[in-house]
């Protein structure tokens, strides 16, 4: 196990040290102790888990309950009042909770009901009529169906009493069911251009968010099938650098030129298509709904965030349109790798899916903590004195226990992140220092990704988790800084404050970039990991020295290797979006979708950061690769049954591209080509 604090420097590994790849016999574990506390850590996560389900119950958080502290959807509830009839009911017919002043929950009674009003009611004639025709009663328990009558229940009260009204407040909105919330469908406010600022600023928070949450309920579907589009579409992207090695800089290049300037033009006509219709019907005096104006200002923005996007992406093709032909090589070089694997590409979807599985849990498990608390007939709810209404009361846990559950979160996010690269990291090293067949015709290793996961969860899975908790350690700092920064904008103004303000934000940034620094070190410790099976400080020093005495070659290459990825990126998620748009512009039922459009190419640039991100790991554990057999010295030549040596392949193209790009940068920089013998050979 390696020491972080210790003097003697990392001893180059020579081939009668050990086997390449860490595959030693005495080779048990990496550092054990970050194992077992990682372990322990887990089980404490379970315990945690285990005890808020028993504890919780997160109908509660789902389904909420109603003014009598019924958990709508629930057959057994506890009965809080002994004495009131309406508490301790069965809801399992009625899961939803509606409210019988929509306008302002606050002021309303909440029941449960089995459907949500789908139509206007302007009288409780109409109210009774639906409660006989859906069985969905929207007055109190105790009123039977027939004594709903034409009765106005809100007489002589004023908004602040209506929640004394058995029955709901005419008029009766039409509304759809979220989370099993009763939420208004269609939203009233009506807005003249010039009054949008001063009335759509503050008093219409709600509507505008009941318009959004109403927008995605209506385009989830087609939110589904977009995000599923910019899956293929980033395989498509990575099948593109697979079989067209050698000109996927150029495609890549003019992909995203051609997109982004498409999007740019395709945007800035929608915006100005939208302009003239309110500019037309403003001139005649034609109301027209707040959404409207919202959607062409989400149109104004977005073009000039495009434009300015697709500048400075053009300038930066521009400046450096000869070194980025350098990284067609070493793309030529990943492609092989990648050709003879075809599993890997499995493995960004592998880690999507436990991902996905590990975030459910957590918020799952998250609900359950909120809901957490003893009900009795003393303790566990309040009453409120203006309504009388019951409010459940949350178990109050020591704030160490939030800080550890987050915690949790963030450490085993990054140990799955960080596992997916070490597995990808041995299986393109194993590849890299893989021996030519011999005479008998078997190749000397099987199933590389299985095996290097075996590995990954055997004998590094320590290393891993000391290099996630590294991770944890810092972010955890910085969004703590970034909650004070955020509540100290929104405090009392001052010297002072303005003070701290600027001290923790430049704390947040300085975290931000060591972040980053560590996240870098980590992946080249992961892949120096997998090739020498050291420890992980052994390994971030050995990592470290390697970068440092690499600096320009690995700078070079890796920068516009990745800004070779991230135009990848760029022209999945442009892609994307303009598809969204010319999808959701179709719609005359949506009130703000320039969201659901964001949302999309949020998605999109996700999934392409996934899959591409495969490349870029294999890109720089190659070049990790070939400067640890440069410096340590690793043989890299096999022998066959006859004892004639077999060199390999990989690494004598590897070190052709290596050259060819090395002397395409110098030329591009305008210094001398290293003219060698040895690069004479090899070209």
């Amino acid at each position: 196990m390696g020491c972080c604090f210790s003097n003697d420097p990392p001893k180059p590994k020579r081939p009668q040290d050990k086997d390449i790849l860490g595959r030693r016999d005495d080779v048990v574990c990496t550092d054990p102790i970050c194992c077992v506390v990682f372990v322990l850590f887990l089980v404490g996560m379970i315990g945690l888990s285990i005890y808020a389900y028993i504890n919780g119950d997160i109908r509660r958080v789902t389904n909420s309950y109603d003014c009598y502290g019924n958990v709508c959807g629930k057959a057994f509830n506890v009965k809080l009042f002994p004495d009131n009839p309406n508490s301790g009911l069965n809801t399992s017919d009625k899961p939803n909770v509606y409210h019988t002043y929509s306008e302002f929950w606050k002021y309303s009674r909440s029941i449960c009901v089995s459907k949500c009003p789908n139509k206007l009611m302007t009288t409780y004639g109409d109210v009774k009529q639906f409660a006989i025709e859906t069985k969905s009663k929207l007055c109190d328990y105790n009123i039977p169906v027939d004594k709903i009558d034409s009765k106005n229940h809100a007489e002589g009260l004023t908004k602040e009493q209506y929640y004394k009204s058995p029955c709901p407040i005419l008029p009766v909105e039409p509304q759809i069911k979220l989370l099993g919330f009763c939420i208004r469908k269609n939203i009233s406010q009506i807005v003249l251009k010039s009054k949008f600022n001063e009335i759509g600023g503050i008093n219409q928070i709600k509507p505008l968010f009941e318009s959004i949450v109403r927008d995605f309920i209506l385009t989830w579907k087609e939110i589904l099938i977009l995000s599923a589009g910019s899956l293929v579409l980033s395989f498509i992207m990575v099948m593109l650098i697979r079989y067209l090695a050698s000109a996927v800089v150029y495609v890549i290049l003019v992909l995203t030129i051609v997109v982004s300037i498409g999007l740019t033009i395709f945007l800035w006509l929608c915006y100005c298509t939208q302009e003239n219709v309110l500019n037309q019907q403003f001139a005649q005096q034609i109301k027209f709904l707040m959404g409207d104006v919202f959607n062409t200002r989400s149109f104004f923005y977005m073009a000039i965030g495009a434009t300015i996007i697709t500048i400075i992406l053009l300038l930066i093709i521009i400046v450096m349109w000869k070194r980025i032909l350098v990284v067609t090589h070493l793309f030529r070089e990943a492609s092989r790798c990648l050709g003879q694997i075809p599993c890997l590409l499995l493995q960004p979807i592998i880690t999507l899916i436990v991902l996905a599985i590990y975030f459910f849990y957590w918020f799952f498990t998250f609900g359950f903590l909120m809901s957490v608390g003893t009900v009795n007939e003393t303790s566990g709810f309040e009453i409120n004195n203006r309504t009388g209404c019951v409010k459940y009361l949350t178990a109050t846990f020591p704030k160490f226990v939030w800080i550890y559950y987050v915690a949790g979160l963030v450490w085993i996010t990054e140990f799955i992140l960080a596992g997916q690269q070490i597995i990808i990291a041995g299986t393109v090293a194993q590849w890299y220092f893989l021996k030519k067949k011999t005479q008998t015709g078997k190749s000397t290793t099987t199933c590389p990704v299985f095996k290097s996961t075996m590995r990954f969860l055997f004998q590094h899975s320590g290393s891993v988790a000391f290099g996630s908790l590294i991770i944890t350690m810092i972010r955890l700092p910085r969004w703590f800084l970034m909650y004070l920064s955020k509540k100290l904008k929104s405090g009392p103004a001052g010297e002072s404050t303005m003070i701290l303000q600027c001290c923790t934000r430049m704390c947040v940034g300085c975290l931000y970039c060591v972040e980053k620094c560590l996240k870098y070190l980590n992946k080249n410790a992961y892949a120096v990991i997998a090739i020498e099976g050291s420890s992980f400080c052994p390994a971030a020093q050995r990592a470290f020295a390697l970068l440092l005495s690499n600096f320009l070659r690995v700078a070079a290459l890796n920068s516009v290797g990745d800004f070779i990825l991230l135009l990848g990126k760029v022209c999945v998620c442009f892609a994307s979006a303009g598809a969204s748009v010319i999808v959701f512009m179709r719609r005359d039922d949506l009130y703000f979708y320039p969201i659901p459009v964001l949302v999309v190419a949020v998605i999109a640039f996700f999934f392409a950061h996934c899959i591409l991100s495969l490349y870029e790991t294999i890109l720089d554990v190659l070049l990790i690769c070939y400067c640890v057999e440069e410096e340590s010295g690793i043989a890299m030549d096999a022998t066959d049954a006859s004892g004639n040596l077999i060199r390999s392949e990989s690494h004598a193209n590897l070190k052709k591209n290596l050259i060819i790009a090395n002397n395409t940068l110098n030329r591009a920089s305008g210094h001398q080509e290293n003219k060698t013998p040895e690069t004479e050979v090899l070209a």
